[in-house]
Order: C-alpha cells, then structure tokens, then sequence
C-alpha cells in the first residue's frame, strides 16, 4: 500500500518499478500496472498482464485479494503449480470431472516452507478474517511436524484436522495431510510421489548425467521440485492419472465448503 501510494500520490510525475516475488504484493496493484518477465531459452520477455493465467503458473497464485471464496494455504509453489495442471488434466481427459474449474473454487497461496505455516496462517488469518482458511502439508517429518503445530490442543491456532474425510466438516478453519493413494505403504509421503516412478526415475537419470564431477551433486528433491514447478516442464497425460486421491480430496471438500461457508 506504501509503495503503490509513492508511486501515485507522493511522485505522480515519476515512473517508479517494484520488482516482487510476492503474490500477495502483486494482489494490491491494479491489474492494468503490472508487467510480466518471463524466462524464454536465454531471452527474458517482459509482457503488459492481459493473461493472468501467467502470473498464476509464475508465482503459483491466482489474483485473488479480494475473492470471497475460502483459501488454500500449501508448502511450495510446486505444489500449487502441479496441483493447477492435474485438475486441468482430470477435467479434459476423465470422465467425471468436466465440471471441475482449474483452481477447483479455492484460492492458493503458498505458505513457503513448513517453518512458516504458523505465521503465514495467523497473517492470513488477520487479513481475511471472513474467509475460510485450509492448511495442507506433505506427509514428511517437516510437515507433519508443522500440521501438529497447528492442530494441536496447545496451539494458539488450533485448526481442525481434516485429513479423515468420513468425519464432518467443521465450520471453521482446517488442516490436512496428503492424502494417501490406494495401497501405499509407509510413512513419508510428498506431492511429488503422486508422480509414476518412470517419470521420477527418467528426471534423476538427466539429473545425474548433468551432474559431472562429484563436488556439482547437489539435493535432486530440490531438483525436482524446481523442474515440477517450471512453466517449461514437460509431462504426458499418465503422469497426472496417480493424483486422483487428491483430486477427489479437494472435490470433497468443495462440496462441503459450498453447503457449510
């Protein structure tokens, strides 16, 4: 609000860029001011925001400030990013789920690591506080850690578990965990494991060969996180058909939120 009032108030005769990787920054400016770079090859293009569809696959958000729908709160761009492109491929390719919109009536934002999730909550608590609020997390150690942080009796926040979708859905604001696919044994559960094993185990074949020298190993989770998240990322129709548990997850819960906001 400081910056856009610089921009038009205190300086009216001088053209002032904010550059941000803020979806929440970006939801304060009016649409008609703000200027897209995209990286394209070795060339980045700078684009006037007609097509918001870009921001959202950029920064993993749609605009949505001033939205009344319930929100949406996951770990990593990734997540959202991925997450956009599978109810797209469920509502093109299987029947069922026609009617699906690509942000299935939520709005997502993303919390930027497990270590925030109290404090982004709260924030988004204060400044939307008409608004009902869902927190997901990953089935690793963080996130689980992370999910008890918020549900539990001594929490300050003390969301309601939704994980087990049989139980009623409360009227007030929630977390959950991934849920499993059929069949899964184990413990440790990401997004990025709704992927076919072929898929993750092609990526890391590329990702070791351009690795080289043992002291340019680096994380491959990162790794793939990164290329998940990129605009360029490459899938096949099969690699999205594993998500379905979640898919349906977010249909459940669009149902309930539609007869209890």
């Amino acid at each position: 609000g400081i910056i856009h009032s610089a921009t038009t108030g205190m300086f009216p005769a001088v053209q002032m860029l904010t550059a941000t990787h803020s979806a929440m920054l970006i939801d304060l400016v009016p649409q008609n001011q703000l200027l897209l770079f995209q990286r394209e090859g070795e060339d980045v293009v700078a684009r006037q925001n007609e097509n918001f569809d870009a921001i959202a696959e950029m920064t993993g958000t749609r605009m949505s400030m001033f939205s009344k729908r319930p929100i949406i709160l996951l770990e990593g761009k990734s997540d959202v990013i991925i997450l956009r492109r599978v109810v797209r491929y469920f509502r093109e390719n299987e029947p069922g789920y026609e009617k699906l919109t690509v942000d299935v009536d939520f709005d997502f934002y993303i919390i930027g690591g497990c270590g925030n999730a109290e404090f982004v909550y709260e924030e988004f608590r204060r400044a939307f506080p008409r608004r009902r609020i869902f927190v997901g997390f990953d089935r690793d150690k963080e996130g689980r850690n992370a999910f008890g942080r918020l549900v539990g009796r001594e929490s300050k926040c003390a969301l309601y578990d939704i994980t087990d979708r049989h139980k009623p859905l409360p009227k007030a604001d929630c977390a959950f965990l991934l849920p499993f696919p059929d069949g899964f044994e184990g413990q440790d559960f990401m997004m990025e494991d709704y992927l076919p094993g072929a898929f993750v185990q092609n990526w890391l074949g590329q990702w070791l060969r351009r690795c080289g020298r043992f002291s340019s190993v680096s994380n491959p989770r990162g790794g793939l996180k990164e290329c998940i998240g990129s605009p360029q990322a490459d899938f096949s129709p099969e690699d999205f058909r594993g998500f379905k548990p979640l898919v349906d997850f977010f249909v459940w819960l669009q149902k309930e939120v539609g007869t209890r906001v």
